[in-house]
């Protein structure tokens, strides 16, 4: 394995709005958990202290999410800025665990969180760094005081009932013999420290990597519209799940398609100066897959994708409209994540920003696919009668 070394973007992101004043702790701990040291970390003395840190593969380093007054003490009383909201998910398995089968299921909810969580749940997109065991959602936030905590942790909590909701609802996570759970407690603890990306996880072996880092950082205003999970039903039935996304809750889904469809009718709004001549037909097609995805009748949806259609300055003809939907009904409408409606309305930040579409703009995304083309391979050489530690030893990894 190579050296660890701390991953500077992170901390960067972690820093970017940290003020004169204010502390964090960078926090070192042998492998049975016995402290080590606490460094405090300033927005001038972060990068030369993280750069020289040596990393020690045995021993655990985890970073505060929020800073504090002191650099003597990281308690409640001593809180001095909010800087993000994190939650800890954790898997468990038999020990006999093979780590690719882990990873897969991490790399999946991973998918989720970034695609179907967010469009399903409303749920912004967070950072997402893989912990060596689980997965830490980090949602970097414009930095609030102290006094803001009460706000701080009720939306802590909801982002834990709504992420727990969905460890739930998805058959993907959900069927798995790897049981992912929320942990509660480090999740909505106001002064928690997690694992810090570049570092060594010594319970697995496994390197602590942040994966995916977004550009943006959210007010607590963003997680308004959190879609709040229902209680589910020992085995859900088709009344209780829309067809247009298997899995997920069809109250939460009908919200997220009526904001939708407002959504790109303000958009049309606001390009009224344009005819967009030639984006008509993906229009009306996102349109009217949306009011599929409702419920409604092909004729009613086809009715109000006509009318729809006729605000545009040079709307399609009846053909052309008919041409547009024709596959479209035959499949009861197609299922559009808000990445793809995007790509296909060609929305620019500045018009996503006026009708309120949330789009994750990807900075740092090369791990996540090295990750998954090195589990491809490890797959196919345990498929092949390799012994684990041999394939251990290629990659340099832990064979537990």
């Amino acid at each position: 394995m190579d050296t660890p070394v701390i991953d500077q973007q992170f901390a960067e992101a972690l820093f970017a709005e940290a003020r004169d004043g204010d502390v964090f702790f960078l926090l070192k701990l042998e492998k049975s958990k016995k402290y080590v040291r606490k460094v405090p970390l300033t927005k001038d003395s972060y990068k030369e202290i993280l750069q020289n840190s040596e990393i020690i593969p045995t021993h655990h380093y985890f970073i505060t999410a929020n800073s504090y007054s002191s650099s003597t003490g990281h308690t409640a009383d001593a809180l001095n800025g909010l800087h993000a909201i994190v939650l800890d998910i954790d898997c468990h398995a038999d020990a006999g665990l093979v780590p690719y089968a882990r990873d897969e299921l991490l790399h999946t909810l991973a998918h989720l969180v970034m695609h179907d969580i967010a469009d399903d749940m409303c749920v912004p997109i967070p950072a997402i760094v893989y912990t060596g065991r689980g997965l830490h959602l980090w949602w970097f936030l414009h930095r609030m005081p102290s006094d803001e905590d009460a706000a701080w942790k009720a939306t802590a909590a909801k982002l834990a009932d709504v992420m727990r909701n969905a460890l739930t609802v998805y058959p993907a996570i959900s069927s798995s013999d790897i049981r992912l759970t929320i942990d509660i407690g480090a999740s909505t603890a106001i002064t928690g420290d997690y694992r810090l990306p570049g570092t060594v996880n010594p319970n697995t072996g496994m390197a602590v990597v942040a994966a995916y880092i977004p550009n943006e950082r959210y007010n607590l205003e963003d997680f308004d519209d959190l879609v709040l999970p229902e209680p589910q039903p020992d085995s859900p039935n088709k009344e209780t799940i829309n067809k247009y996304a298997s899995g997920t809750p069809q109250k939460n889904l009908r919200r997220w398609l009526r904001g939708m469809v407002g959504k790109i009718e303000r958009l049309r709004s606001i390009r009224n100066a344009d005819p967009y001549y030639e984006l008509r037909n993906n229009y009306c097609l996102v349109y009217y897959s949306l009011l599929r995805g409702l419920d409604m009748t092909n004729d009613e949806a086809t009715r109000r994708t006509e009318r729809f259609n006729d605000g545009f300055k040079i709307p399609l003809r009846k053909s052309e409209l008919n041409s547009t939907l024709c596959s479209a009904r035959y499949v009861g409408g197609y299922r559009f994540t808000t990445p793809r409606i995007a790509e296909l309305l060609e929305i620019t930040p500045a018009e996503a920003s006026l009708i309120g579409l949330h789009v994750s703009t990807t900075k740092k995304t090369k791990p996540i696919n090295e990750l998954k083309s090195r589990n491809q391979r490890i797959v196919e050489m345990y498929a092949s009668g390799l012994h684990q530690q041999k394939i251990a030893d290629t990659f340099g990894i832990s064979a537990k």
